[in-house]
C-alpha cells in the first residue's frame, strides 16, 4: 500500500486527518482491501453457532468478569450461558 500522506508531520498525525486529505490511492487501496476481507471472512461459528457482534460482547464480558474475580474462563460455560439467555 502507498503511504496514506505525502507529507511526514501530516503522518504523525494521520487521527486528525480527513478522508479528503488522504492520498486517493490509498483510499483506493484501502476500500479494497476491506472489500477483500469481507467477501472473504466467514462469521465466527462456535458449537455450530454463528456469533454476532453483540454475542461476541456478551462473551468477552463474561471472560473479562471471569479473569477478574481471579478465576479461569471456561468458553463452554460461558457460550452454553449465552445460548441460554438468547432463547
Amino acid at each position: 500500500m502507498v503511504r496514506p500522506v505525502v507529507k511526514e508531520e501530516q503522518l504523525q498525525s494521520l487521527d486528525s486527518i480527513g478522508m479528503e486529505d488522504l492520498r486517493p490511492e490509498f483510499v483506493e487501496q484501502v476500500l479494497g482491501l476491506r472489500k477483500k476481507i469481507l467477501h472473504a471472512m466467514k462469521p465466527k461459528e462456535i458449537n455450530g453457532q454463528p456469533m454476532d457482534g453483540a454475542t461476541f460482547i456478551h462473551l468477552a464480558e463474561q471472560y473479562i468478569g471471569a479473569l477478574n474475580s481471579g478465576s479461569v474462563p471456561s468458553i463452554e460455560s460461558s457460550w452454553t450461558y449465552i445460548c441460554r439467555s438468547k432463547a
